[in-house]
């Protein structure tokens, strides 16, 4: 059967989605199945249709269309990945390209398959933290196409999550970066936040993402009634029993009511609904749940609201990132707090300061930089913290010098690790305390301080513990040795409130410069190290200094009252007075600007 200038063209189809139609570009590729007579020609429109009825939310009938694709045509390797992308682990991809690679072994396109399907099973095994599973499936999908950029990126995240520490030049990571710039694949901000990634490297990863977004919405206009309250919208998914929350309520309780009027909205978090602290209601007046309600909804009520500005503490962390804010739902949208870089340019502004992002970095960043006079982080001092458990119920030695090493296991560095190994192996009798991740991770840290010459027991592993007891607990410690790429974050600023002195390393970009924010803002810019060894060598010299401990622990205890990482009144009248220049700029009907806060 031939086709006449009167038949539907695959062609029409993707026209029909480029005008934002997937429900017709579906139905014309479906016509050009049933009127091509050739079974690759068949398949391809079947995939295609697959593909939109997926673009259009219609799940099972794209898992139909995709796998009858595969039956005529088993070495559609791209298709192996839609598939799996739609039907998980219930439809075994990997299972499915072995056997159209057994019916053809010497093709090309079924191991290119085999690939593809081992790197989608292995992000399905990452997405339900079965790490075991998913650095097999990537390690194979690496070992069959060596320069697959997407299942490099995924075996060097898996190798994170299981905290394998054997890489401390980061050869992986440059290998990632090199093969990502060659092939120009489009990796996520989240995946990019990682060593010898540059900041130039992560915004034009967030613009990817941006630009794949649905065009953003216009906003409301700027309330210009004389005299009216401002008013502050933040809206979060990590309202509850979260490092986020607990860092909040003072800086709520303490905005200007008579001139801005302040509202907290809840968006689902990863369990599907939305949820706070009762500390987070209380400081705040009023939280507006929009757990139930879709994107679009939830832009509307905060529309209906009247939000001025509306503050973003999720960024590319929220389960759906950046949808609510490409809706439009306020004049003015700013970057603030919770996700460490660039969005991308969605915000108008991002909430920094002069330690965090320096002059020389607003190149990398889509948004304006608002320049805070000390540090960028909000902080809670009124929370109660029960007081601290001993040390021997914790499992730490009684006398022994305690390194603190709390980072989340998917963050841990190699060449921070083992400038930690330096650290124990010249202060005889210390120990490193991190939190324990499970038991894979426990034993690959164990071999791994065995390789750098230290006793696997002189690492004490932590369990998970309440949050406001996780605070507490931080003061057992001596020195909180600080990560590189991903420098802690409120971790650092809770163990500095406790009185543990931080050596932190600060790069380059956002992530890796948080905690010489911090220290600058506590008066301790001295810890700041520049490299690995140099931390180490700090760390080493204040372990072999009891004095000098005691003193910066006397110093941090004063600055519990002075320093202005502690100062929320300051903060917040900073914050707020950035607020009121945005809002000028809008009703002068200016475009967002650099706006820095003199102390």
């Amino acid at each position: 059967m031939t086709a006449s200038a009167s038949s539907p063209r695959l062609a029409d189809a993707k026209s029909a989605l480029d005008r934002g139609d997937p429900a017709t570009a579906a139905t014309i590729a479906r016509a050009v199945a049933k009127a091509s007579g050739h079974p690759a020609g068949i398949a391809q429109a079947l995939h295609f249709a697959g593909l939109m009825e997926l673009e259009d939310a219609n799940g099972a009938s794209a898992f139909r269309l995709i796998r009858k694709a595969l039956l005529i045509a088993p070495e559609r390797a791209n298709a192996y990945a839609s598939l799996a992308q739609i039907a998980g682990t219930a439809d075994n991809p990997v299972r499915r390209a072995r056997i159209a690679l057994w019916s053809n072994p010497r093709s090309d396109v079924a191991w290119s398959a085999y690939s593809i399907a081992s790197a989608e099973a292995s992000r399905i095994a990452r997405a339900e933290r079965r790490f075991d599973a998913a650095i097999a499936h990537s390690r194979r999908a690496v070992l069959l196409r060596p320069g697959y950029a997407e299942a490099l990126q995924g075996f060097i995240l898996d190798r994170r999550w299981l905290c394998c520490m054997d890489d401390p030049d980061c050869r992986f990571d440059r290998i990632v970066r090199l093969v990502a710039r060659i092939r120009d694949v489009p990796g996520h901000p989240l995946t990019l936040l990682a060593p010898h990634v540059s900041p130039d490297d992560q915004r034009r990863a967030a613009e990817r993402i941006v630009r794949s977004l649905p065009t953003p919405a216009t906003r409301p206009k700027i309330s210009t009634t004389p005299g009216a309250k401002i008013r502050i919208g933040y809206v979060c998914s990590f309202l509850k029993d979260h490092a986020l929350a607990e860092a909040l309520p003072e800086l709520l309780e303490k905005h200007d009511r008579e001139r801005f009027e302040i509202r907290v909205y809840a968006t689902p978090n990863a369990n599907g609904r939305a949820a706070w602290n009762e500390s987070i209601h209380a400081s705040a007046g009023e939280v507006v749940d929009l757990g139930r309600l879709s994107p679009e909804a939830q832009a509307e009520r905060i529309r209906n609201d009247g939000i001025d500005i509306l503050a973003d503490l999720d960024g590319f962390l929220a389960d759906r990132p950046l949808g609510l804010l490409s809706l439009g739902p306020a004049p003015i949208l700013v970057n603030y707090f919770g996700f460490p870089g660039t969005c991308g340019g969605l915000h108008d502004y991002i909430v920094g300061d002069e330690r965090l992002i320096r002059q020389s970095d607003a190149v990398n960043y889509s948004e304006r930089v608002v320049r805070l006079p000390h540090c960028y982080m909000p902080f809670d001092c009124t929370r109660p913290v029960p007081a601290p458990p001993t040390r021997e119920s914790v499992g730490l030695p009684e006398d022994a010098l305690v390194f603190l090493g709390f980072h989340s296991q998917n963050k841990i560095a190699a060449d921070a690790f083992a400038a930690w190994m330096g650290c124990l192996r010249e202060v005889p009798g210390s120990v490193l305390w991190m939190l324990d991740h499970g038991e894979l991770c426990r034993s690959n840290i164990q071999i791994a301080a065995q390789a750098a010459g230290v006793a696997p027991e002189r690492i004490v592993f932590a369990s998970k513990v309440p949050v406001r007891n996780h605070v507490a607990r931080l003061a057992l410690a001596d020195v909180y040795l600080d990560n590189t790429w991903f420098n802690a974050h409120t971790t650092g600023a809770d163990a500095l409130w406790r009185g543990v002195p931080v050596v932190t390393v600060a790069g380059e970009t956002f992530a890796a410069r948080v905690g010489a924010s911090l220290l600058t803002a506590v008066g301790l810019p001295d810890l700041i190290a520049r490299t690995p060894e140099e931390q180490a060598d700090i760390a080493i010299a204040l372990a072999r200094s009891p004095k000098r401990l005691s003193a910066l622990r006397r110093h941090l205890e004063r600055a519990r009252n002075a320093a202005p990482l502690f100062d929320m009144r300051n903060y917040t009248a900073a914050l707020e007075r950035a607020y009121l220049e945005m809002v000028f700029l809008a009703r002068e009907n200016l475009p967002p600007a650099d706006i820095t806060i003199s102390p």
